[in-house]
């Protein structure tokens, strides 16, 4: 899910794959005081030791907003780590601000941290950021074939910007499908992709 949100935003998608027979996970996060890293380090764990678990099984991760910064970043260190070669893995970005925010630019003058602590979003703002160290990992990022990627982008998303170099860049390397959703805005995305 996404920044101010919760599991029940992506509720429909997982109620989908239930129907499909699959097994479904979410991840619970702090979106308002936590940095994105340490939550992508999170999942990254979580995902390490379902595959350890469910060793040649398909994997499908589906991530609005927010939450598909994270889901790349988790993607990110288990590449690192050689753990992705070799299983079918399925990839939907719903509404991925996949350039980040030049208003999230704004939390790295925090460098105290202090605000971080009070004031929410400061955190995760630090990971949001068009020139965060996070969205450079991001815009490096390249996964293995066995990845498929597809973006879902609403008609009417006001948040995300797919012209963005940061979200193109992103979006080339991942060799992504973009899915066109013309009436989907960007809160009500997670419904009208599950409705596909």
């Amino acid at each position: 899910h996404g920044i101010n949100d919760s599991p029940q935003s992506v509720q429909s998608l997982g109620e989908r794959g239930q129907r499909d027979g699959q097994e479904v996970h979410t991840l619970v996060y702090d979106d308002r005081f936590r940095r994105l890293r340490d939550t992508s380090s999170d999942m990254a764990g979580q995902l390490r030791q379902w595959m350890e678990q469910n060793p040649g099984r398909p994997l499908q991760i589906s991530a609005h907003s927010m939450g598909a910064r994270i889901a790349l970043g988790a993607l990110s260190e288990l590449h690192q780590l050689g753990l992705l070669e070799g299983r079918r893995l399925q990839l939907d970005l719903i509404g991925p601000p996949l350039g980040g925010f030049e208003a999230a630019d704004l939390a790295r003058l925090d460098v105290s941290g202090l605000l971080g602590g009070r004031i929410a979003v400061v955190r995760p703002g630090h990971d949001m950021g068009s020139t965060s160290g996070f969205q450079e990992r991001l815009e490096e990022l390249r996964l293995p074939p066995n990845v498929s990627t597809r973006i879902f982008l609403g008609g009417r998303d006001r948040l995300v910007d797919p012209n963005s170099p940061g979200f193109q860049r992103i979006a080339g390397n991942l060799n992504a499908a973009i899915v066109s959703l013309p009436e989907a805005a960007h809160d009500n995305l997670p419904e009208h992709v599950s409705r596909r």
